[in-house]
């Protein structure tokens, strides 16, 4: 039996109106409730730059989204948006990727898209083949593909194109919407049931007619042998062995309240209800349960218009007012405070499905339920202001507040400590009875007897301490909100600090002990300062280096290690992961409770349930990759980056685009440039990489996704135009020809100074000759001068002898008168002619001149007026001779002689103390 049906009269008027493809705006007012929900994404028409709504959703085969929007095709690619408007600014109302292709349809006009070089879409209109002139008034509200066929279907028409032609197909009465449902081609009509395609006509489906008056708006398998019917405001129905009934679900209610506008099935039993005025419903055929998403649990906007599984089991919404990506299948579940202004989140514990947020505006609570029904945060009256601590014993809580120490259980709360600042409170080692709290003013114990309450007040210390950390069940490290690190050990009664030691910069070996964080990991206590870790050493008493990294280590649980960075975090247990899950301005704080890790924001936090079958994060690989450039210099887009590879040097800045349809998480980029300039960039929120002047070069630009996708591109920068290698090429000429010219006339400078040297060689070799020719003069001279004073000295002697002989004859003759005057006369006759004949003088002249010539031309030279008796006298002189072997030479007496050397000296005009002798010796 079917339900009460609406009246025909409803209907018509229903779809005069539109009212399920037209836009509605319904404002539902609700308390904000505590909802978390799976991962959810809303794109704003500002995000996106486009209109608000969005009519149809596809994906092509790489991934990228294409959406149906007023403003034209809008495309997606997980990393950056672009519209393609239609011509004629005409509303896209549908929108089907096959291939390489996405078609789209519109008033009076459908046809496809393609990628173009430039990394435009390109539009081709298909309407043209359309004959019939009625069509100019049709709206192609959608579009669908069977075998090789695609269907284009308005309300009032059909159209199949198979490539080639357009077929116009016979309908049997006005259309809602054609589905494909497995092999099947399902067409809903207005007031004549449902349809079947079978070969090329339509046949009715058995008992379908009671749809008549019903707004139907989809049909999904449920599996092999059931289908489910969704109908504007009378619920969904299963259509099962040519039977129908109601969707037996307590959902239903709300789908006849809400109006079912869309429905697609999600993996092997959900299925997916988007209304008009609630925004999505999904229902577990399997199970019964449900997940509701509105807007006051996250949705941008109640009205859903399209609706899209995407490759990857993600839902996509297109909204009456933007886009919403909805991950049903998310390791976590998310809450963020939007409108109950919860305040700062600083801690979090449960009593088994109670939620407990200590935040600093006081203590919240919610109980979790079911998915559908709303939940509410609840203040709890009596902890209002800031909440500092939550610790969990058992099934009671311990709340730090400012104003002291709470016990929650689960019949109610009750103060158990006045001691202003529970700061932090931590279990003693070994003992279950036994709590030490740090506070404003000090230490104070909590004991449990049977209930806790306030012990006492550790003695020895009065000042604020924030954070404890165990050594052993005596043994404690403190630390203050600005430092003060110190160790204490307790007495055995907890009464009092028996030991206590103070470190400072100087002793403990940190650069500061302000503003650190400390934690005990492994029974190893680390210390952060100054943005790097330290670990402590007993041994030395002393904390060493132990990382230069800035971060903080978090050890939530003992199966579980996190290095938590402000951008990023470091899973290092169970097994090591990197991962983006960026939920507070400094450094990302983990907590557990139960079986949940809790990742807590400033007004937000993150929950994951512990699965020991799934791991924390995932880390597969995915498609990330490069789709183009922007060349600034030449103001062109080339898709294909191949095509830029080498780039010219006037295109070294240039914009590169890459592409990531992963749409499960938030994901962020960062980039490093390696090359003659290297860049790097930590993780950021980017749609390209700006590239800028770089320099001429080969570069490495790596990009890395936050999910550990990676794609390296290798490109090379050429060099200016006049450093290009045909430039290079024409300065080798120029420098070859510059070498050349330099060589010929170097080659010739060469040949000039070979016959110059060859020239001085000449000349050095006829002066080396005539000095040779000289010397041998100078020695030939020498040997003349050598014979002459030998010739002087034997015609001196001789005379001497001839002189000798000469006195003796005249000796004789006057002691012997035998000899006859004219014998003696005779004899007297020969020796005069022997005493310096003229043969002999002439013999000694011609000597005397030639190797006394240059001496006689400078002697000449200085004293122009000396005659050739004078010359020969001082040539005499300068061989050293004395007065009396002269003056023979002379023919003359001593006397004579000294008369002729005064006459000498008168004409050199030589004073009287200046030996002639030594006088021409040294004129030479």
């Amino acid at each position: 039996m079917l339900m009460h049906l609406p009246k025909k009269s409803y209907f018509i008027k229903q779809l005069r109106t539109a009212t399920i493809c037209l836009p509605l705006l319904f404002i539902i007012c609700h308390n904000a409730s505590a909802q978390e929900i799976p991962f959810l994404v809303n794109f704003s028409s500002t995000k996106y730059n486009a209109a608000q709504q969005n009519w149809g959703i596809t994906q092509d085969k790489e991934g990228s989204m294409y959406f149906a929007n007023t403003g034209g095709l809008l495309k997606y690619d997980g990393v950056r948006w672009k519209l393609f408007p239609l011509k004629e600014e005409k509303i896209i109302r549908s929108a089907l990727a096959v291939g390489n292709r996405i078609y789209t349809g519109a008033y009076g006009e459908f046809g496809y898209w393609q990628k173009a070089v430039n990394g435009e879409m390109n539009y081709n209109s298909l309407s043209y083949l359309i004959r019939d002139k009625k069509f100019a008034n049709e709206e192609i509200w959608h579009i669908l593909q069977k075998g090789n066929q695609i269907f284009f279907q308005s309300f009032g028409a059909m159209y199949s194109y198979d490539g080639k032609d357009i077929k116009q197909i016979k309908i049997p009465s006005t259309i809602m919407f054609a589905v494909c449902v497995g092999d099947e081609l399902y067409l809903p009509t207005i007031g004549n049931g449902i349809y079947r395609l079978q070969g090329e006509e339509f046949t009715i489906v058995p008992q379908t007619k009671v749809f008549n008056q019903s707004i139907l708006t989809g049909i999904v398998a449920v599996d092999d042998k059931s289908l489910l019917i969704a109908t504007n405001e009378d619920g969904a129905y299963i259509y099962a062995d040519n039977k129908i009934k109601p969707l037996n679900s307590s959902i239903n209610a709300l789908l006849k309240k809400h109006q079912i506008n869309k429905i697609a099935k999600s993996g092997a039993n959900s299925i997916l209800f988007a209304t008009i005025s609630d925004g999505l419903y999904t229902y577990d055929t399997k199970t019964g349960h449900t997940i509701h998403i509105n807007k006051n649990k996250g949705l941008q906007n109640n009205t859903i218009l399209s609706l899209y599984i995407d490759k990857s089991q993600g839902i996509w919404l297109g909204l009456d007012k933007g886009i919403s990506y909805l991950d049903l299948n998310s390791e976590f579940n998310y809450f963020s405070d939007n409108q109950e202004n919860l305040g700062t989140i600083y801690t979090m514990a449960n009593i088994g499905n109670t939620k407990y947020i200590g935040t600093n505006q006081g203590l919240y609570s919610y109980a979790d339920a079911n998915l559908q029904e709303q939940r509410y945060f609840k203040n709890i009256q009596g902890i209002s202001g800031q909440v500092w601590d939550l610790l969990k014993i058992d099934n009671e809580i311990i709340c730090g507040h400012n104003t002291g120490t709470h016990l929650i259980t689960a019949n109610g709360i009750k103060k158990i400590s006045s001691t202003n600042g529970g700061w932090h409170t931590i279990k003693i080692p070994d003992r279950n009875d036994t709590l030490l709290q740090a506070t404003y003013t000090g230490l104070i114990l909590l004991t449990k007897d049977p209930e806790w309450k306030y012990a006492y007040k550790v003695e020895g210390l009065s000042e604020a301490i924030e954070r404890i950390t165990a050594v052993d069940a005596y043994t404690f490290w403190l630390c203050g909100p600005i430092g003060n690190l110190k160790k204490i050990r307790l007495s055995n009664d907890y009464k009092k600090i028996i030991e206590v030691k103070n470190y400072d910069a100087i002793t403990s070996g940190l650069p500061s002990i302000h503003k650190i964080q400390i934690a005990k990991v492994d029974g190893n206590i680390f210390v952060h300062s100054n943005e790097k870790q330290y670990i402590y050493d007993p041994a030395k008493d002393k904390f060493l280096l132990y990382s230069n990294e800035n971060f903080a280590i978090r050890n939530p649980r003992k199966d579980y290690l996190f290095h938590t960075y402000s951008d990023s975090i470091v899973q290092l247990r169970p097994v090591k992961k990197t991962y983006v899950k960026r939920v507070r301005s400094d450094y990302n704080s983990i907590i557990d409770i139960g079986d949940q890790l809790i990742f807590l924001g400033d007004d937000n936090y993150i929950v994951k349930n512990i699965d020991s079958d799934t791991t924390l994060f995932k880390t597969e690989t995915l498609p990330l990759k490069v789709t183009g450039a922007y060349l600034y210099g030449s103001k062109q887009y080339v898709s294909n980056t191949t095509l830029i590879n080498p780039i010219s040097y006037e295109d070294n800045t240039f914009d590169l685009y890459f592409m990531n349809p992963y749409y499960k998480d938030n994901v962020l980029y960062k980039y490093t440039l390696d090359g003659p300039q290297k860049e790097s960039t930590s993780w950021k929120d980017i749609d390209m990489v700006a590239i800028k002047n770089l320099k001429p070069g080969n570069y490495t630009l790596t990009i890395v996704s936050s999910l550990n996708q990676k794609v390296k591109i290798k490109f090379t920068i050429k060099p200016q135009w006049y450093l290009s290698v045909l430039m290079w090429m024409v300065y080798l000429c120029i420098i070859g020809g510059i070498v050349y010219f330099y060589k010929k006339k170097f080659e010739k400078d060469i040949q000039i100074k070979m016959l110059k040297f060859e020239e001085e060689n000449a000349r050095q070799l006829r002066e080396h000759k005539i000095a040779l020719d000289n010397e041998k003069l100078k020695e030939d001279n020498l040997h003349k001068s050598r014979e002459l004073a030998n010739a002087t000295l034997e015609l001196i002697k001789k005379n001497e002898i001839l002189e000798e002989i000469k006195e003796e004859l005249i000796e004789i003759r006057k002691k012997d008168e035998a000899m006859t005057p004219k014998d003696f006369q005779k004899m007297m006759k020969q020796i005069n002619d022997n005493l310096t004949s003229d043969h002999d003088n002439q013999l000694f002249e011609s000597n005397f001149s030639e190797v006394h010539d240059v001496f006689f031309k400078k002697l000449l030279a200085i004293y122009p007026d000396l005659t050739p008796q004078d010359l020969k006298l001082a040539a005499f002189l300068k061989m050293n001779l004395t007065t009396k072997e002269i003056a023979p030479l002379f023919n003359i007496s001593v006397r004579g002689l000294e008369n002729k050397r005064y006459r000498l000296r008168r004409k050199l005009n030589l004073d009287n103390d200046v030996n002639l002798t030594e006088f021409f010796i040294k004129l030479d």
